[in-house]
């Protein structure tokens, strides 16, 4: 069996419910596109000299492998689901319009559409609510003033 599939089989074979294990499966293919995605990130602002986004971009991959470290060794899936939408809602939607755009862009306006649509898909409707709040406000906030 390739690494990948024994790597998802291990981690879904922990829950009993095919909802929680597609959910877990879902939080294990982000974590490594998140993984991927800021390694090419790292590379592209380490050549162009952006070091406050160079840091964020090597946070983001690092906290990637710990959290598939963490999926792979307990069971906590949920936790782990709550801590990446925190980090997409801080780093993502509230940095951008704070510090590094100080406004709102094409990318944050992906972010908050990624935190909507995971918050609903892992946690179901009341929780996603609220992360659907959290990742508004800040551009209704920003619009308005």
């Amino acid at each position: 069996m390739p690494p990948v599939r024994d790597f998802i089989a291990r981690i879904t074979a922990r829950e009993s419910d095919p909802i929680n294990q597609a959910r877990v499966q879902m939080l294990f293919y982000l974590l490594v596109a998140y993984f991927f995605f800021g390694l090419s990130l790292t590379a592209a602002y380490a050549y162009t000299g952006q070091v406050p986004q160079l840091i964020r971009a090597s946070v983001i991959s690092v906290l990637a492998v710990i959290f598939l470290y963490l999926l792979y060794n307990f069971n906590i899936w949920r936790l782990l689901s709550h801590i990446v939408l925190l980090l997409v809602t801080v780093l993502g939607v509230w940095a951008n319009i704070l510090i590094y755009v100080k406004g709102i862009n094409a990318a944050t306006l992906q972010y908050i559409w990624l935190a909507c649509a995971y918050g609903f898909y892992m946690h179901g409707s009341r929780l996603g609510w609220v992360y659907a709040v959290v990742n508004i406000a800040p551009v209704l906030i920003d619009a308005t003033f």
